[in-house]
């Protein structure tokens, strides 16, 4: 990770947050010692791009909807570690509406190409990023 110059988390959103496992990865690697504290400066300067999924429609994501909050309010948490490890937060890659329950809710031949497209906003995101950090 030290080599990198771009670090991508790429997530479904679960329960509001990010899974368990990779809130688990967070916190063993983005340390103290490593990424923050006195000598912790190992990611400064990096840049970080969230890429993420949700289930549920764009809309609900709202003050109104039902899941009562902007996305962006959800994700502080991970905009806060970036500023506190010093990283270059770009905006987030987010596709929504990635939930599939067969015979209710979208086909896994749509979800394949929200998929598709979701992969090619990241890699244009990347290049963008990659063209700006040379």
């Amino acid at each position: 990770m030290q080599s990198a110059d771009i670090i991508v988390l790429q997530f479904p959103l679960y329960w509001y947050s990010t899974p368990a496992l990779l809130k688990k990865w967070l916190d063993d690697v983005f340390s103290y010692g490593f990424a923050y504290g006195a000598d912790g400066d190992k990611l400064k300067n990096k840049n970080l791009i969230l890429s993420f999924t949700t289930g549920g429609p764009e809309q609900s994501y709202d003050t109104l909807g039902y899941n009562h909050f902007p996305i962006f309010e959800l994700i502080k948490p991970l905009k806060q570690t970036a500023y506190f490890t010093q990283m270059i937060l770009h905006p987030p890659i987010i596709s929504h509406n990635m939930a599939y329950v067969e015979g209710v809710r979208n086909t896994p031949a749509g979800i394949e190409k929200k998929a598709t497209e979701h992969s090619q906003r990241l890699i244009s995101k990347l290049n963008e990023v990659m063209l700006l950090a040379s």
